[in-house]
């Protein structure tokens, strides 16, 4: 096959309704035993090419649970991190998690290589707290030291955790946040006090969930200090405040309530409730995380913290829930993963092909959901509440939330909707039966007065706006 051959169908077929998910099951059908790597392309003008891909099994149906063609792609996954040493992008080493994540004594071991020999995990590691800090590693690098230390019980990276942990505490803002950096005490007016101002545009959620995560962590590996649990306790008031109200916008905004997640912010917001003992919180954002199963690939200026989050953030609704999303999204995985192991990242490019996320480890994002049957890691779902686990319906349910059509919807079923658990679908049943020339005026007062509290929250929304 050339560049500038026109792909029309693959394995043995033409593409009928959506070229990449036909395209992804032909490859996996391909992998199989009974496919033996064999993978026809039909090209434009009635030619055909056969390619000869790894046999690497057929997926179980407990996948990524109990599963060997799983497990051979964790394999070779690993194995490609180990050969290239791609560990990720400065301190964000999302490769070294993935090997983590695998649980195996043999990747554990380059992790703790390469952990000793860098300069960012020393026990002497410090922080200038007078200047801007970027918070990206920060809580990548204290979610990587915290993980390994809970799973192997190696001391030597304590005094690391402990130095980012309280860096990061002393240089969030007057609201407990960051942005792309922490608050310098000499920096941005700041004079000299903690907790100033944040340098740019203030809070950003997508760094902030992930710091609180490692703070939790970090915590729970036994570093203690005042400003690291009023952190923890300031970040939990602020991120409660958005359970059963929407996803988590860019910063300090409204909630969202048309998308389920935003390139995975509330998905790593679910694992730190879990990690923190919130089980309302995980169980709210665990589910929006499993509704999201469409949206993988949006998220301000490119999907990757999709890619690494959203699954992990789903598993915590149960392996159930995990073997769903898995099946839901797989298709996406098997488009990344490369021949030789590794994954591409397909997102939007700026210029000359050069993307947002470039370096960050594709292949340790993936392997990490891969690994989710092992959970070897609190964020794979070491020591999860089973009390929260969606099972059965629930979990077709939820999973059917992503490709609900809600202006299909009888006038019953959408007064029936104002009482769902998910804000998403409230406010498009409050939304299409206001467009609808009726009055339930006295349905609507009923239920104000004696509704659920989601009941009540849409029935009086609908008297909001243009009403």
């Amino acid at each position: 096959i050339k560049a500038g051959d026109v792909i029309v169908g693959a394995g043995g077929k033409q593409f009928e309704k959506d070229t990449r998910t036909e395209l992804a099951d032909a490859i996996d059908a391909a992998e199989t035993d009974a496919g033996k790597g064999h993978l026809k392309l039909m090209l434009d003008g009635g030619k055909s090419v056969t390619l000869q891909l790894k046999v690497l099994g057929s997926y179980s149906a407990t996948a990524p649970y109990r599963c060997a063609k799983t497990d051979a792609i964790i394999t070779q996954t690993a194995d490609y991190i180990v050969k290239s040493k791609k560990y990720g992008r400065g301190g964000m080493n999302i490769g070294l998690l993935g090997l983590l994540a695998t649980g195996e004594d043999k990747y554990i071991e380059v992790v703790k290589k390469v952990i000793h020999s860098a300069a960012w995990a020393k026990p002497n590691v410090k922080f200038d707290l007078t200047k801007n800090n970027k918070v990206w590693y920060l809580a990548y690098t204290t979610i990587l030291l915290s993980e390994y230390y809970l799973l192997t019980g190696d001391k030597y990276v304590l005094p690391a955790i402990e130095a980012n942990a309280i860096a990061a505490a002393k240089g969030r803002d007057g609201g407990g946040m960051w942005g792309h950096t922490t608050a310098g005490t000499e920096q941005n007016d700041n004079k000299g006090t903690l907790h100033g101002r944040l340098p740019g545009y203030a809070q950003m959620n997508c760094t902030s969930t992930p710091m609180y995560l490692g703070l939790i962590l970090a915590d729970k590996s036994g570093v203690r200090d005042p400003e690291i649990q009023a952190a923890i306790k300031q970040l939990h008031t602020f991120y409660s405040s958005f359970v059963g109200r929407g996803a988590l916008p860019y910063g300090v905004h409204n909630p969202f309530s048309k998308a389920y997640d935003d390139n995975g912010k509330g998905a790593s917001l679910a694992l730190a409730f879990a990690a923190g003992g919130d089980k309302k919180g995980t169980a709210f954002f665990s589910r929006m995380a499993v509704a999201a199963n469409k949206g993988l690939e949006r998220g301000h200026t490119g999907h990757f913290f999709n890619q690494l989050w959203t699954g992990l953030g789903a598993n915590m609704s149960g392996p159930e829930a995990s073997v769903a999303f898995f099946k839901e999204t797989r298709w996406l995985q098997t488009l990344n993963r490369r021949w030789d192991g590794n994954f591409t990242y397909d997102c939007c490019s700026y210029k000359n092909g050069i993307y947002t996320y470039r370096g960050m480890s594709d292949a340790g994002a993936h392997l990490v959901n891969y690994c989710l049957g092992r959970a070897k890691l609190h964020i794979t779902g070491k020591g999860a509440d089973k009390s929260i686990w969606l099972k059965g319906k629930a979990v077709d349910d939820t999973i059917a939330l992503a490709s609900l059509d809600i202006s299909g919807m009888s006038n019953k079923e959408l007064f029936a909707a104002f009482g769902h658990e998910m804000p998403q679908v409230r406010g498009g049943a409050l939304w299409t039966l206001r467009s609808k020339n009726h009055s339930y005026l006295p349905q609507i007062n009923k239920m104000i007065k004696n509704g659920t509290p989601e009941e009540r929250r849409s029935a009086v929304g609908y008297f909001g706006y243009k009403c």
